[in-house]
């Protein structure tokens, strides 16, 4: 047990050696340690309940005095009144509003089923007629009081009871039990932490008085009568849970222990035989449904899955400040109505506890298509069918975009905007040609350009050579043949021709050859 102040002194819970009905609470954190006993709690049969059980106090005031944190019983030796009720004090403590009395015989105390250190002094007393009952018998005695004592958690374990007008809480996490004073709207303040015991470290309570002097003499008035109420609700607690595991214990006993049922037809000898053939395991198939999902905030509900564990995992998820929103998913169209379940038993929480309300969208998802993209034209249907996948948003804020008008309207957003992007990519492969773009190639409708029609018959028109203005004055006759002209030499010429007369120097060509 982590305690919050390691100097916090506790009582050990001791099975007692001479008796397995008691259980003694004494000071110390084991067993070989033999502090004062301060509480006894004594199994003592009662008609009509399945358990019950007394505590009781000791009563020699030499023995006792108040700690820092653990309240002890005195009884003020002729403080009592005519009738032998002891008047009790905490010693040290602040003087109650409200003084508790117990009875006491006025001779020799008796030792009831075997104690010794404890007197007859009854304080309190707790039983049940049925464990699977909700409600639980809890009474403090001089004077005799009930006190309400039942189980109010929708998904988790609570167990809660009113004394002075004040709520408490007993949770538990594993085998630590916590029992909080309920403040609402204010935050819960703990009071008393204990711990369940088991074979080798047996179980322990410790009272927080520095959480508890905040509200003495306003909101708690019985002091003695409140930490009486603690430990009587834990062994309460602490009892019921150990016979559910016995009776589970004995149950699987007795289940492999129970003889195999011979068939009418068959032999005793085929019974025996088959009653040492092992049985072979049913084999699990591993499904979709046996992953959790990659996002954390996400609740996947199967056909198979526990409802509660998800309904307790979700309303744990929405405690922290940092969640927003949460999706409880599913992969099967026949998960629907268990998810729906699911969100149900959230919101139905919540509003128990008065915290404040979720905002929900439901969507319907088409399931991922593995493969080519197929057209569907099948005619629709003729009733309503169930969605294949459906996610619920549980969130705590606002969620414009999956309200259904919004969603809606994005889904049209996105459906023309496919459709544009469709008829701009078929435009765009009519523009373009074949490999590597440019102009389409021409067909035969198409007349090529005139400056690359092919001449007709595929013979190239002769061309004639320049005729030189002024041809007369150059001594050529008309009828005389006009001479070649000579290639120009390289290097010569104006500045435009100065790079190609370079080039003409470096390559000149065997004009003579």
């Amino acid at each position: 047990m982590s305690l919050r102040d390691k100097a916090c002194p506790f009582l050990t819970l001791v099975q007692s050696e001479t008796n397995p009905a008691i259980v003694e609470f004494r000071e110390g954190t084991t067993i070989s340690y033999k502090g004062d006993v301060r509480y006894g709690r004594v199994r003592e049969p009662r008609d009509g309940e399945v358990y019950s059980s007394v505590l009781y106090g000791e009563y020699t005031e030499g023995s006792m005095s108040h700690g820092g944190v653990v309240g002890l019983v005195h009884v003020l030796e002729g403080g009592g009144d005519t009738h032998g009720n002891q008047r009790l004090n905490t010693g040290d403590a602040p003087l109650l509003h409200a003084h508790r009395h117990r009875s006491r015989p006025t001779s020799a105390p008796p030792e009831p089923n075997g104690m010794h250190a404890l007197s007859g002094a009854k304080l309190a007393s707790c039983g049940y007629v049925s464990d699977r009952i909700k409600s639980r018998r809890l009474e403090l005695h001089g004077p005799d009081e009930n006190i309400p004592f039942e189980h109010t958690g929708r998904i988790s374990f609570e167990w809660t009871f009113h004394f002075e007008k004040n709520k408490y809480i007993w949770k538990k996490s594993g085998k630590d039990l916590t029992c909080v004073m309920d403040r609402r709207p204010d935050p819960h303040v703990e009071v008393c932490l204990a711990r369940q015991g088991d074979v080798r470290t047996p179980g322990k309570i410790s009272f927080l008085h520095y959480n508890i002097d905040r509200f003495l003499g306003t909101e708690i008035k019985d002091l003695r009568g409140l930490e009486t109420l603690f430990i009587m609700s834990l062994c309460l607690l602490i009892d019921s849970a150990e016979a559910r595991e016995q009776e589970r214990a004995a149950s699987v006993t007795v289940a492999a222990e129970r003889p195999p049922v011979p068939s009418k037809n068959g032999s005793a000898s085929t019974a025996s035989a088959s009653a040492h053939t092992p049985t072979t395991p049913e084999v699990q198939m591993i499904t979709d449904e046996d992953y959790e999902a990659e996002n954390p905030n996400e609740i996947v509900v199967g056909t198979n899955t526990d409802l509660e564990m998800h309904i307790a995992r979700a309303c744990n998820m929405l405690m922290d400040d940092s969640v927003l929103f949460i999706i409880i998913r599913t992969r099967k169209a026949e998960a629907a109505q268990r998810a729906l379940q699911v969100s149900l038993g959230v919101t139905r929480f919540r509003h128990r506890q008065g915290l404040k309300e979720l905002h929900q969208y439901v969507v319907e998802e088409e399931p991922e298509r593995k493969g080519p993209r197929v057209i569907n034209l099948d005619d629709s249907r003729p009733g309503w069918t169930p969605p294949p996948n459906l996610a619920i948003y549980l969130s705590t804020i606002d969620l414009p975009d999956l309200k259904p008008e919004n969603r809606k309207k994005a889904q049209q957003q996105q459906q023309q905007q496919r459709n544009g992007s469709s008829s701009a990519s078929s435009v765009t492969s009519g523009r373009t040609g074949s490999f590597g773009g440019g102009a389409p190639a021409p067909n035969g409708n198409r007349p090529p350009p005139n400056a690359i029609r092919p001449p007709p018959n595929g013979t190239r028109p002769a061309v004639s050579p320049p005729v030189p203005p002024h041809s007369g004055s150059m001594g050529y006759g008309q009828g005389s043949a006009v001479p070649s002209i000579p290639p120009r030499p390289q290097g010569s010429g104006s500045g435009s021709d100065s790079g190609s007369g370079k080039l003409g120097k470096m390559f000149k060509p065997n004009w003579r050859s």
